[in-house]
């Protein structure tokens, strides 16, 4: 039984780092061109590529709701007659009914996660069979992402696998599901699992087996405390690798700890504080959200170029990319909108391994407060400027959430990430005209947000007319602790030397990279009345 042991593990290790994937010979894609009906006929007198939509392949109109029926001859090789087949939509627009052969084998409604069918009993293998797709819906209309056959061994293989990413006491949670024709417990199998960090091919972090004995095994891996944690500064991943037998099941998952507890958030015990952009599913050139990770790691890498750092899907749920994408960049998902149990339940066992997956709310209200400005295309930065600060100097607030990224992204985001960032200096200015009777008191706070204390660092401020310097001097030269409404000094400076109206402007720095600055104005003193008399 060791050398079964060593051996298996030896297997195991050579598939996680060989290029070529295990199951890449045991997938059937099936991309392409297929026939199509609309409506309730059966009468295929058309034909869409698929993945896509009716809308992206220019068909039924903009707005067709009813039913699309697609069709394709597959070849089924001889080979698979001792397989598990299925068949795999990732994401369909709404229900399908599948029907193989011209027999109906099944109807699914989920709306977020994939629609699997095992396929097995009805498919001839050495010959040519007829898929059929029928997608239900009322808005858009086909099948996105992969759509594939799949086979695993038909004696046993690895059903469904649900990683729980919160680590509880040294301890990694999940649960294996397996089928076998006969009881598992009957086989003498071991279940191989091993980790390695997804970063480093050559590093085995943790490798174990356990006996199979039921179809359904929770187990508790023990990690220890050697694992790194998933943030947004360090995204930190691991591959897993699991063989049952013959079969083969890889994923990849982060660890993380995400708690809610007196109006406060926080993540790996550390204060988090979200600044965020809704995404409410708008891609008019397809009607549908992309599901390749390419895509999503655009969205996110501008997301993180203006200095947000969640995103939060307003009724619907992103296909798998966009979870894989945000775990690699380091972005916070929150899912919301009216999400049956079920369907809840359907999220959590499909993307749940995902460390970017830290909220999920079936209601329609969150504890971080909307920034309604900015509706107005016209609107100017000053107007997001003002309210961002506003959060940022709150001490009750937990995070913002702008109404579109489109709004924010019409700026620089250079100039974006002044108020924007991880790390910001803030002015408390009581107003913003000033007569040069006026002394300038500004007591100036930073919004820490990174992953920790910084040390002593130069903090400075300068106040500029124009291109003139009227004054500077240094802040406090202390450290800067993890928090907000940090007091790092006053700016104080006597006015009485403006001699006409004038815009100046503050500018506080802190090191060389992070800067931020605010207009005020300052007009001639208006003369007192009893001097108006005398003249």
């Amino acid at each position: 039984m060791r050398k079964l042991r060593f051996f298996c593990l030896l297997a195991l290790i050579i598939s996680l780092f060989s290029v070529v994937t295990t199951s890449a010979q045991d997938v059937l894609g099936l991309d392409g061109s297929w026939d199509l009906s609309l409506n309730d006929s059966t009468h295929y007198d058309d034909y869409v590529m698929l993945p896509g939509s009716l809308q992206s392949n220019g068909k039924g109109g903009s707005h067709f709701v009813g039913k699309a029926w697609y069709r394709k001859g597959v070849y089924i090789p001889r080979d698979w007659r001792k397989k598990r087949i299925s068949l795999f939509l990732e994401r369909p627009h709404a229900e399908t009914t599948v029907y193989i052969n011209g027999k109906e084998i099944g109807h699914q409604t989920s709306r977020f996660t994939p629609h699997l069918y095992d396929v097995t009993q009805h498919l001839v293998v050495g010959c040519r069979n007829t898929i059929v797709v029928c997608v239900d819906t009322s808005d858009c209309s086909g099948i996105s992402g992969r759509i594939e056959l799949q086979t695993q061994p038909r004696e046993m293989s690895i059903k469904k696998v649900k990683i729980n990413p919160e680590p509880v006491d040294g301890f990694l949670q999940m649960t294996v599901w397996i089928d076998s024709e006969h009881h598992p417990a009957g086989y003498f199998e071991d279940m191989v699992i091993i980790i390695v960090p997804d970063d480093k091919k050559e590093e085995v972090t943790f490798m174990a087996t356990e006996d199979v004995v039921s179809r359904k095994m929770d187990l508790r891996i023990p990690i220890g405390t050697g694992f790194a944690l998933w943030d947004e500064f360090s995204p930190k991943l691991y591959r897993m690798g699991i063989r049952v037998g013959d079969d083969y099941y890889e994923t990849t998952f982060g660890l993380r700890m995400v708690r809610s507890a007196d109006k406060r958030l926080s993540i790996n015990g550390r204060p988090l504080w979200l600044r965020g952009t809704l995404e409410n599913g708008f891609f008019p050139k397809t009607a549908y959200p992309p599901a390749d990770e390419s895509s999503w790691t655009d969205i996110f890498a501008k997301v993180k170029a203006y200095g947000l750092n969640h995103v939060r899907f307003r009724s619907y749920c992103p296909p798998d990319a966009a979870f894989a994408a945000a775990d690699k960049l380091g972005v916070y998902l929150l899912l919301e909108g009216t999400m049956t149990p079920e369907e809840q339940k359907s999220i959590s066992d499909t993307y749940g391994h995902h460390p970017s997956l830290v909220m999920m709310n079936a209601g329609d209200g969150w504890n971080c407060p909307m920034i309604t400005c900015g509706q107005n295309q016209e609107e100017p930065m000053s107007c997001y400027k003002q309210q961002i600060e506003r959060n940022l100097l709150s001490k009750d607030d937990v995070g913002f959430l702008l109404p579109s990224f489109d709004e924010c992204s019409r700026f620089p985001a250079k100039d974006w990430c002044e108020f924007c960032s991880p790390l910001v200096p803030l002015a408390r200015f009581p107003k913003s005209d000033y007569t040069t009777a006026d002394t300038l008191r500004v007591p100036i706070e930073v919004y820490n947000a990174l992953y920790g204390n910084i040390s002593p660092i130069r903090k400075a401020y300068f106040i500029t007319e124009g291109e003139r310097v009227i004054t500077g001097g240094a802040l406090s030269s202390d450290s800067i602790p993890m928090s907000k409404n940090c007091g790092i000094g006053t700016v104080v400076c006597p006015l009485d030397s403006i001699s006409k109206p004038s815009k100046l402007t503050l500018t506080v720095s802190i090191g060389k990279e992070v800067v931020n600055h605010w207009d005020f104005w300052v007009h001639p003193e208006a003369p007192k009345q009893e001097d108006t008399l005398n003249e």
